[in-house]
């Protein structure tokens, strides 16, 4: 007599039987429909809430859904992860267990120990990964300028093009790259190709790793003295103003390839920044200049008259 062959369900096929079931079918067509036992189509019927919440928290294509015995806690966890993560914090292992403790002191639960297998389970669970943030680079070089022994491994910071705050999107370098991890597991570090900026280059003599600007705050010279102390002769200080800059021929040809403006876009950006007084007044915009040619048709002089015509 041969056996009968197990047919494992994914959750969204359970969610098709309860959709079966919840629209009137019999229980005999469903079973003919997904060939089904009599007792797994009970126990599904049974479990319909609980398939119905894990599909609609997209794990339809899981075999089977994974119970957590603290939910409390991983409730609190995932709120928790959700806010660290906005603040662009780097989250761990160690610290998922440690902050999962301290909720379970909160709670006044004392059976948690928040062992490696629930970690595992915990992530399995809620499709967890441990990702640098996008802003990592950040937080560590906030860190490295409060005078903590932190740092990027990357070589001297990229130059942008643009004269604008690049502090979230930028690469910031305090350590000589070859002193980085080695070996066939070891992360490349690769540059991104940006149009816009200057490719950095590895630490050397003339290029040295930065020292803390907390550490020089006691002993700090004045900005004059500075600039004339200053050997490099391509060292210019400049100083914040708050007066508008007007933007020459070039730097508009820049903003517009930057931003990858078709024709008709661009000779909108430029009209309105004419209108707003940013461009300088060689700047010449070409749906200005050709406006009149758009609109001539609608018009006739006559005499010292002129006619529109709608």
């Amino acid at each position: 007599m041969s056996k009968r062959k197990i047919k494992v369900l994914s959750l969204s096929d359970k969610l098709k039987i309860v959709n079966a079931f919840e629209s009137g079918k019999f229980r005999n067509e469903i079973q003919r429909e997904f060939n089904l036992p009599e007792s797994t189509y009970y126990k599904i019927i049974k479990s319909k809430d609980s398939i119905k919440s894990a599909c609609s928290d997209g794990h339809g294509n899981i075999k089977r859904i994974r119970v957590s015995e603290f939910p409390n806690i991983e409730k609190c966890l995932l709120e928790w992860i959700k806010q660290t993560r906005d603040k662009n914090i780097p989250i761990d292992g160690p610290l998922l267990k440690k902050k999962s403790k301290e909720f379970a002191t909160k709670l006044g639960i004392e059976n948690f120990s928040a062992s490696n297998g629930w970690l595992e389970g915990f992530k399995r669970r809620h499709d967890i990964t441990f990702k640098k943030a996008a802003g990592e680079s950040k937080s560590v070089n906030q860190a490295w300028y409060r005078g903590e022994k932190k740092s990027m491994k990357f070589a001297v910071p990229r130059i942008w093009r643009e004269p604008t705050d690049h502090i979230h999107d930028c690469y910031f370098c305090v350590v000589n790259p070859s002193k980085r991890r080695a070996g066939k597991n070891a992360k490349k570090i690769e540059y991104p190709n940006l149009p816009s900026t200057s490719a950095p280059v590895p630490h050397s003599e003339n290029f040295p790793v930065p020292s803390n600007p907390k550490q020089k705050a006691q002993g700090q010279l004045p900005l004059s003295q500075i600039s004339s102390n200053s050997g490099d002769s391509e060292f210019v200080i400049t100083s914040p103003s708050v007066e508008p800059h007007l933007i020459n021929s070039e730097e508009f040809d820049d903003l517009v390839r930057d931003l990858n403006l078709p024709k008709l876009k661009a000779e909108i950006l430029g009209s309105r920044l004419k209108q707003w007084n940013l461009l300088k007044n060689d700047v010449i915009i070409s749906d200005q200049r050709k406006r009149h040619k758009t609109f001539s048709g609608f018009f006739t002089k006559k005499t010292d008259f002129v006619i529109a015509m709608m």
